[in-house]
């Protein structure tokens, strides 16, 4: 299997930021440089925000079989749709 660096990474994370608002109405999206900034704050945030999350939520987790990570990872997103305007 094909490992994705880091440009791999936000280049997916772009193109599917982009295509958020053709799924869920509510959500718009200004431009491709505004979905670019918002992947790379995802990506920074999925790699520290997200790991102290699980920690902390761990108790939580393991009594829903893992089904809370869904609620972390919708807290993540939460995190970046409030840093970025």
């Amino acid at each position: 299997m094909m490992r994705l660096g880091f440009l791999g990474k936000l280049f997916l994370s772009t193109l599917t930021i982009l295509a958020i608002p053709y799924v869920i109405s509510g959500v718009e999206v200004d431009g491709p440089f505004v979905a670019a900034f918002a992947a790379f704050v995802l990506l920074v945030f999925n790699w520290t925000v997200k790991p102290i999350l699980i920690v902390l939520t761990l108790p939580l987790t393991v009594l829903t079989l893992g089904l809370f990570l869904f609620v972390v990872n919708a807290m993540v997103f939460g995190l970046v749709a409030f840093v970025v305007p």
